[in-house]
């Protein structure tokens, strides 16, 4: 019976590091562990190392930092699924960027309000100038009004 757990085990462990998912292998260590397999140091190096991939993927800020980790991510070989996740996030800012641009160039407060909003927490490039020109817009438009209604 210990024999036949042992085997299960190893099976397990080797079918989670070609998967290369960090859960996935976290889990077959701890099975490992359980029935005290012998020799999975390997194993072990391999998960902190995929942990560190992915945890890089989960802080990156901004756009080009998101595209550094994802190249980890490819080379470290990670599962299609956390990959898709992450490029998914790096299109979501590269669209919301884009959409900073455009609305800055636009010079419309309600758009450029509205572009940051959807920007809030992705550190990109150009959030701070825009910031900045949607206070000065809403300033203009404020002595503009102002103007107007003294005249």
């Amino acid at each position: 019976a210990l024999l036949h757990q042992l085997q299960a085990s190893r099976r397990f462990l080797d079918e989670a590091v070609r998967a290369r998912d960090p859960g996935q292998l976290s889990e077959a260590l701890r099975v490992a562990q359980e029935v005290a397999l012998p020799g999975v140091a390997e194993e072990e190096v391999l998960l902190r190392k995929l942990e560190a991939v992915v945890a890089k993927l989960e802080q990156a800020p901004g756009i080009e930092a998101l595209r550094l980790a994802l190249e980890a991510g490819r080379k470290a070989e990670l599962p299609t699924e956390i990959v898709s996740k992450f490029e998914q996030r790096l299109r979501r800012r590269e669209e919301a960027q884009l959409a900073l641009e455009e609305t800055m160039e636009a010079a419309r407060v309600p758009l450029l309000s509205a572009a940051l909003e959807n920007a809030k927490g992705m550190s990109l490039p150009s959030e701070d100038k825009a910031a900045r020109r949607l206070r000065a817009l809403e300033e203009a438009e404020s002595l503009l009004k102002g103007a107007l209604e003294n005249r």
